[in-house]
Formats: C-alpha cells, structure tokens, sequence
C-alpha cells in the first residue's frame, strides 16, 4: 500500500461517507419531527401529486359533508314546524264540530271564534318561517326548490321537493277563521268546514313523509361520505404519513454510523504521521 503526505485518499473516503450518512441523519430527523416521509418532491415525486390531489378531494368532501349536515338540519327544523302545522289543524277542525253544538251560546260560539282566529294567526306564522333565511313552506309554487350536493365531485345531487304549504287552501284557512258570521248549523266557519281542515291536515302529512323520506336519504348520503373520507384518509396516510416505528429504526442506525465514520475519519487522517515517521527515522 503507498504511504503517501499529499493526498489521503482513506480520510478522503471516510470523509465522504460521513457526509452522507449526516445527510441521512438529518432526513430521518426532518422526518420525525414532521411526521411526514415526503420532506421534498424528490422523495416520492408521483407520491405527492397523488397525496396532493387526494387532499383536495378530502376537504371537497369535507365541505360536502357540511352541506349536506345543514340540509338536514332545514329539514329537521321544517319537520317540527309540519308537526305544529298538524296539532294546529287537528285542534281547528275540532273546534269546527264543537261550533255545531246547538247547546252552545253566542258567548260560546265567540270564544270558539276567537280561539280560532288566534290559531289562523299560528298557522300565518308557522307557514312562513325561516331556516338562516330559507323558506320551509312558502316556495312560491316551486316544487324543487333546494338542491343537495351529494358527492365532493358534484357528480351526484338531490333536488329536494316540497308540497308548497303556501296554498289557496291555506290561505282561506287563515282569511276565515276569524268570524263567525258565516257559522251555521252545518258546522260552516267562515266558509270552511271541518273537512277543509282535514284537507290541509292531509297536505301535512303529505308533506311529513316526504320530509321523512329526505331525512333517510340524506343521512345515507352522509354515511357514504365519510366512508369516502375516511378511505381516502386513510390511502392519503399511506403515501404521506411517515411509519415512525421504521424511521426511529432508521435514525438508530444513522447515529451509530454517525459516531463510528468519525472514529473512523480520525483513524484515516493518522495515516499521514506514519509518512511523517519514515522521514524521520
């Protein structure tokens, strides 16, 4: 072997080595202190552009699963407002048939009225309530008047349909229950009698089942979601996520090599003194 002063090709080596498993070192740090394996594009280019358009997809669905959790939170709130609409009908065609009641009073009709006319109040209110600014009644004819996204891809939708409870019916209902002007002995309030009441009560009922209808449908909806979600979460981990058990295994070896290359640098650099000792004997 040549014994050489001006160039130490061992330390050379040694050196270059230690330079790299440094490098390797600090990677798997990098690593676990982020808790990613992909530190830059040039650790798995095709890797990150799938993880990257995953992501997208997973907060798309997020979103989705949000609008479609606000729709079914409009529904639940237009569902108590049909099951009021319904006790109110169903106390209104009853007090229909106690007007019939030839034992009854003018004070006694008048009383009757006036219940009657507070509950045409309740019905004005309840028919024209809100969700955050929403109609949950009164679409003005249009049978489909909310549509539901039900994909992160906007593939797939429901147009939800309503029975429009803002009808003529109603509208009678709430006009003539005022008076009792028009009462006869047929059991006729202000023009309307006890099975226009069961009309409209029928139209709510109507409209609870088709309510009921879109809830399930919606809450399948959502389930589908986030298995989506959580598929694609858990296929975004697998490229992205860093398996920490392996790395630590990982950052174990580098520091060992790391400790053992600079032993080794300086044993390497040592080798110029033997030179140095030749000359001198």
């Amino acid at each position: 072997m040549t014994i050489s002063i001006l160039n130490n090709t061992a330390a050379s080596q040694v050196a270059a080595d230690l330079t790299r498993t440094n490098l390797a070192h600090q990677e798997s740090l990098a690593k676990l202190s982020s808790g990613s394996r992909i530190q830059k594009f040039s650790d798995d280019a095709g890797g990150i552009a799938v993880s990257i358009k995953m992501t997208s997809a997973l907060h798309r669905n997020s979103a989705c699963q949000a609008n479609v959790s606000n729709a079914i939170s409009y529904l639940q709130t237009q569902a108590g407002g049909l099951k009021m609409l319904g006790n109110v009908f169903t106390r209104m065609s009853e007090l229909v048939v106690m007007m019939r009641d030839s034992t009854k009073s003018s004070s006694d009709l008048d009383n009757y009225v006036s219940e009657m006319a507070e509950l045409a109040f309740e019905v004005d209110k309840l028919r024209n309530e809100q969700f955050n600014g929403i109609d949950l009644f009164n679409h003005g004819g249009n049978p489909h008047p909310l549509t539901v996204q039900l994909s992160e891809d906007g593939a797939q939708t429901l147009d939800m349909a309503f029975p429009d409870l803002g009808t003529t019916l109603m509208e009678n209902i709430i006009s003539s229950s005022n008076s009792r002007s028009t009462i006869d002995p047929q059991g006729n309030s202000g023009g309307l009698t006890a099975q226009a009441y069961q009309n409209a009560l029928e139209a709510v009922s109507t409209a609870m089942a088709q309510n009921g209808a879109l809830q399930s449908r919606l809450g399948f909806a959502l389930d589908s979601l986030m298995v989506n979600h959580n598929s694609a979460e858990a296929a975004n981990s697998r490229i992205y996520d860093l398996d920490v058990a392996a790395e630590t295994t990982h950052l174990s070896r580098t520091s060992v090599m790391l400790e053992s290359g600079a032993k080794m640098l300086n044993q390497a650099n040592t080798a110029s003194q033997t030179a140095l000792k030749l000359i001198q004997q």
